[in-house]
């Protein structure tokens, strides 16, 4: 059986969590270890470099994007330091990073949403977000996803609306590396 396209973005997520260690379930992208040469830099250190002004750089760009290096073999994935939420800024660095894994060359439309996907299956994976409903007796609400996952109110309302069901080994080695961080009944973090 091929893989549906709307599983690639999920399962290529699924497949670099595998790879980090668990710590916490607010997965700070820039702490990942990478399979490949990715680095990150701040629109400052760009400006600083090149000796472009920062009005200059965000007229033109929005909260992040994603840059090849060295003939394709690295990437660089260059963000807003000053956007004021830190959930905001994970989401557009894990959103680029889907660009990466997800082999995009491009800024269609379905490149953009296959991004988004992956960004939300990073920061808030599907198997996850089901062990978390398991261990609850009340349906999960946007703001109990979000106090676990550290992303935006709608990111989790998005995720909940639009629930994967797929369960694949995958699925499975992800609930056992992580599952021990996951609250039970209303035992959830402190939003940050």
């Amino acid at each position: 059986m091929g893989l549906v396209m709307t599983d690639k973005p999920r399962l290529a997520a699924v497949e670099l969590l595998l790879k980090q260690r668990p710590g916490s379930l607010f997965f700070d992208v820039r702490k990942f270890k990478f399979d490949r040469p990715v680095r990150f830099k701040t629109y400052g250190e760009l400006c600083r470099e090149t000796r472009m002004t920062r009005a200059k750089l965000t007229e033109a760009l929005r909260d992040g994007f994603m840059l090849k290096l060295e003939g394709g073999a690295a990437s660089a994935v260059l963000y807003d330091e000053e956007v004021r939420s830190l959930r905001r800024i994970n989401f557009t660095l894990a959103h680029e990073l889907g660009h990466i894994y997800l082999g995009h060359g491009d800024d269609r439309a379905a490149n953009e949403n296959e991004a988004n996907s992956f960004a939300a299956e990073l920061l808030m994976p599907s198997a996850l977000v089901r062990e978390m409903q398991t261990r609850n007796n009340h349906p999960l609400t946007p703001e109990d996803v979000c106090a676990v996952f550290a992303i935006s109110r709608q990111a989790a309302a998005i995720k909940l609306q639009n629930p994967k069901d797929a369960d694949t080994e995958q699925d499975r080695r992800l609930v056992r590396r992580f599952g021990m961080l996951l609250p039970g009944e209303c035992d959830y973090f402190v939003d940050m």
